[in-house]
């Protein structure tokens, strides 16, 4: 949660100073964007993340800001300026939470996002702790594998692409179906995936174990399972991971914990429904500008002409013989 917030912070700074950047040549359009920045439509700068996130997705979709992402040497210095400046943003939360609040964040959300952090923190101390036991060392060799499987990058972009904000509601709701105890344990699965993990012995009757087999239950339901549940469904990698989330361990508790913190508090469920779509749309439209602009450079890559002239010809059949 804390690297996300991050990296976020870190865009919305890289994109208002790449329009900067681009002054001299599109003075018209910087204007447009300060204009909108100090205020949409007549409304208070004051608002919530989430419009805060349309607003940064509507201005990606600006073609004069996409046409500096089909440069290289501006991808490239992106990736570096937003990892760096993430990184920073992590470690100082205090300078983090008034950029937000300069960005026109409401207090409401401020709130929720300093309540999110706090619920990060403990669960970071936890993982530290756990980490250091054999058990946790060998989930995070479990984890590193799971993460450089190229059948689970691949599942990870497809439900990037695929998911809506239906799917990101649901998903949202059906972890606080599992705090107030309106799925139980005892329910048997129904698809296909939920079923080999009963077979291979996930543990439902601990908070994480139900979690996960409910959670794998709502997404095989979504069009994103049909192109990805087939590749996962022998994935070993996956498996070992899930089996051992939902074993009883020393993160379980933890998470249980502050899972039902989150999902008991109102203010903190509204915010997360409200944000969680809007992030997940952002993510979308970053991943399909990247690949527009891979697809700009290959076009960019004109081939080297060749003179199929008839004298041009006659020459190279003289050269040949």
């Amino acid at each position: 949660m804390k690297r996300w917030l991050a990296c976020l912070l870190a865009a919305v700074l890289l994109f208002a100073a790449c329009a900067g950047a681009a002054e001299e040549e599109k003075e018209e359009t910087k204007v447009e964007i300060q204009e909108s920045m100090a205020t949409r439509e007549g409304e208070e700068t004051t608002g919530t993340l989430a419009e805060n996130l349309l607003y940064l997705r509507e201005m990606l979709e600006n073609e004069d800001v996409q046409s500096l992402f089909r440069i290289q040497d501006v991808k490239d210095l992106a990736s570096e300026v937003i990892w760096k400046t993430g990184v920073w943003l992590y470690q100082n939360r205090p300078v983090t939470m008034k950029i937000l609040a300069e960005l026109g964040v409401g207090e409401q959300d401020l709130r929720c996002i300093d309540k999110l952090w706090d619920s990060a923190e403990r669960v970071s101390d936890g993982a530290r702790a756990y980490n250091e036991s054999e058990d946790g060392q060998k989930l995070q060799a479990e984890l590193t594998a799971l993460k450089e499987d190229p059948e689970i990058q691949k599942a990870v972009e497809d439900f990037i692409e695929l998911s809506t904000s239906d799917d990101i509601f649901g998903i949202v709701e059906k972890i606080r179906d599992v705090v107030q105890e309106a799925v139980k344990a005892e329910r048997m699965p129904e698809g296909e995936m939920t079923k080999e993990a009963v077979e291979r012995q996930l543990n439902r009757s601990s908070f994480t174990g139900n979690l996960l087999m409910e959670l794998i239950g709502f997404v095989e339901q979504s069009p994103w399972a049909k192109e990805s549940v087939p590749a996962l469904f022998r994935n070993e990698n996956l498996w070992r991971v899930l089996i051992h989330l939902s074993q009883d361990n020393g993160m379980n508790k933890p998470i249980e914990d502050e899972i039902n913190l989150i999902m008991n508090d109102p203010e903190l469920y509204d915010f997360l429904r409200r944000t969680a779509a809007e992030a997940a749309a952002l993510v979308k439209q970053l991943k399909i500008d990247g690949e527009q602009a891979g697809e700009t450079t290959k076009e960019d890559a004109v081939p080297e002409e060749t003179d199929n002239t008839p004298e041009n010809e006659t020459a190279e059949e003289e050269a040949a013989l």
